[in-house]
């Protein structure tokens, strides 16, 4: 077969989705995943790791609750797989819908864990709401039940969380105080409609996305009573209105408040918001080959550095077999964006599938992943940048 034949052929066959088996075979995968961490059994698309203080980070999952130092390795449990609530609508799975580290006392550190406990019925995207005091004996405590979402204010003052409703848009938002590892639900109260996206440092004001349909990004005043709550207007905040933005949001007071998200309509353009200039700026748009189908990446969202350097971490993936959806070999690379300069840098780079989750640490320096292996789940650490 001439070049030239073989050149035509792929070229037709590419508007069928078909080039994985054009390609000179299987490409030799450059892993770069910095250090090892630790090994832990089992594996699951909805674990978690999260970054806290100390520096410690914590890993939620199949295998249950671990404590892992970045300095020394190896994983410390702090609750047993086997005492994790599962979602028996999802296989008898632990489901980790979602997972913060909030500060604790005496300068602990708390982790807020919400769980998928769905035992029937997809609408009812319910779960319950549990704290693991990470320096302690790492009993599970109960917060909440009936939850589609949860978040805490940075210090751990408030806890918002939603009730979630039949349809669309009646999602009903609440938030109560949460005091000393309690929530205090006779003071709680509601005050939106929508999923909450960030605090404000001092959890004085709580972003919201009030879309039903799509995005629509609102600002909830929380003054001490809590029932004088209000919903303001966020100008040019982003709006998405097929599909609810997949997005993080940080709010501090280094860098102020912004958001992150994939614009999938501008190939997947890495964007960010910044309220304090009420624009939208363009970051980073992956290479042509990195432009994939972003709901098969790990995490959709950008993940972004909490030590206000304004720093990005996000996935991207190149397919070598399959050509569309279903893609049979890719390669995943997460990058580290700087947005002030665009610069992007790769530092870390798996293939098969096998990465589920990233986090920055505390510091900003390093990014923490979790990597399938032959039926296991390995905790890396990339290399200080």
């Amino acid at each position: 077969m001439t070049t030239r034949y073989c050149r035509g052929l792929l070229f037709g066959l590419m508007l069928f989705g078909v080039t994985g088996c054009f390609l000179s075979g299987p490409p030799e995968f450059d892993e770069v995943l910095g250090t090892r961490l630790a090994t832990l059994p089992g594996h699951s698309s909805f674990d978690r790791l999260v970054a806290g203080s100390g520096p410690v980070l914590v890993y939620v999952g199949a295998a249950g609750i671990h404590r892992i130092d970045p300095t020394s390795g190896g994983a410390e449990v702090l609750v047993p797989a086997g005492r994790l609530p599962r979602s028996s609508l999802l296989g008898d799975q632990v489901v980790t819908s979602a997972a913060q580290m909030v500060s604790g006392p005496e300068g602990g550190s708390r982790l807020i864990i919400l769980f998928d406990e769905r035992t029937e019925g997809f609408r009812r995207r319910a779960g319950g709401v549990y704290s693991v005091n990470t320096r302690q004996d790492g009993v599970l405590r109960p917060l909440l039940d009936g939850v589609s979402a949860v978040r805490v204010s940075p210090g751990g003052r408030r806890i918002a969380y939603v009730r979630a409703g039949p349809e669309p848009g009646q999602d009903s938002l609440f938030v109560a105080p949460f005091d000393n590892g309690r929530v205090n639900t006779d003071q709680a109260r509601h005050v939106a409609k929508g999923l909450p996206v960030v605090f404000s440092p001092d959890g004085s004001a709580l972003v919201v996305d009030a879309g039903t349909f799509g995005t629509t990004l609102r600002r909830v005043v929380l003054p001490d009573d809590l029932s004088q709550a209000s919903v303001e207007p966020l100008p040019s905040a982003p709006v998405s209105t097929d599909l609810r933005l997949r997005l993080q949001g940080q709010w501090s007071e280094e860098v102020g408040l912004r958001v992150a998200f994939r614009d999938t309509g501008r190939a997947e353009t890495l964007r960010v918001w910044r309220a304090d200039a009420e624009t939208t700026r363009s970051v980073w748009t992956p290479p042509s080959s990195e432009q994939s189908s972003t709901t098969d990446l790990p995490r959709w969202a950008p993940r972004l550095a909490p030590d206000g350097s304004r720093r990005l971490a996000v996935w991207t993936r190149r397919c070598y077999e399959g050509g569309g959806f279903p893609c049979t070999r890719s390669r995943y690379t997460l990058w580290r964006v700087n947005p002030p300069t665009g610069e992007a840098t790769p530092v870390a780079r798996t293939g098969g599938g096998g990465v589920e989750e990233a986090a920055f640490t505390t510091t900003g320096s390093r990014l923490a992943l979790l990597v399938r292996r032959e039926g296991d789940t390995a905790v890396h650490l990339s290399a200080v940048r």
